[in-house]
């Protein structure tokens, strides 16, 4: 018998899950293509602006991929607390404002004349928001069903890398920072993608297997 919490709680994770996550993800799409954010063409024209762009488009797709895991997850792992709303709301917010931050990294947007700081100082902060969202990423508790070696060296690369980039990006104050930040990002969406995808195959062979086993268990 369905109960007054019960629906509560459907009601939360449909705005959490089905209305807030899509919704972040559609403002970062709809930002990306927006024809108005440069002043003179209707694509970026510049080096800077087009490695800035790369760095915004893998940061979107990083975050589609962090829904698919997270809605994966969401079949093992059972019924959704307050406790993981607010953890998986504040791991978009952290998504969010890294993609945002990278786009005031836009030189034609903001017109700074001192286009390698504005764009490193930027990028830093970028990098800070998503390195935090890894971490959250990182506390997220982890399925029984996973090769637990294979299942950590992905989880870790992500968080890793990002740090690393963050240190990397803010001590960058001449030459081409926005094309390491671009790099930087690419080599984490190919990261996580790897680990989203291993992790999604992970629970739905477990799934499978478990299905499997409930239908002999049935039949004998």
């Amino acid at each position: 018998m369905t109960t007054y919490t019960d629906n509560k709680e459907s009601h939360i994770d449909d705005v959490v899950y089905k209305l807030l996550y899509p919704g972040i993800i559609g403002s970062m799409f709809f930002d990306l293509l927006d024809p108005l954010r440069y002043s003179k063409t209707l694509l970026p024209s510049s080096l800077d602006d087009k490695a800035i762009f790369i760095a915004r488009f893998a940061v979107l797709l990083i975050f589609v991929f962090d829904y698919v895991h997270l809605r994966s997850l969401r079949k093992i792992l059972g019924k959704s607390t307050i406790k993981n709303h607010i953890h998986d709301l504040s791991i978009a917010v952290m998504y969010s404002f890294g993609y945002f931050a990278l786009g005031r990294a836009s030189v034609e947007v903001l017109g700074d004349a001192d286009r390698t700081s504005n764009i490193a100082n930027w990028g830093t902060i970028g990098c800070v928001f998503l390195s935090i969202a890894f971490l959250l990423v990182f506390a997220y508790k982890d399925p029984q069903s996973i090769t637990r070696t294979t299942y950590w060296i992905k989880k870790y690369l992500p968080v890793t890398f990002s740090i690393i980039l963050t240190i990397i990006v803010n001590g960058i104050r001449s030459d081409r920072p926005s094309v390491i930040i671009a790099i930087g990002q690419v080599i984490l969406l190919v990261m996580y993608a790897c680990f989203v995808v291993y992790v999604v195959k992970s629970i739905d062979k477990a799934i499978n297997t478990q299905n499997v086993t409930g239908n002999k268990e049935a039949i004998s």
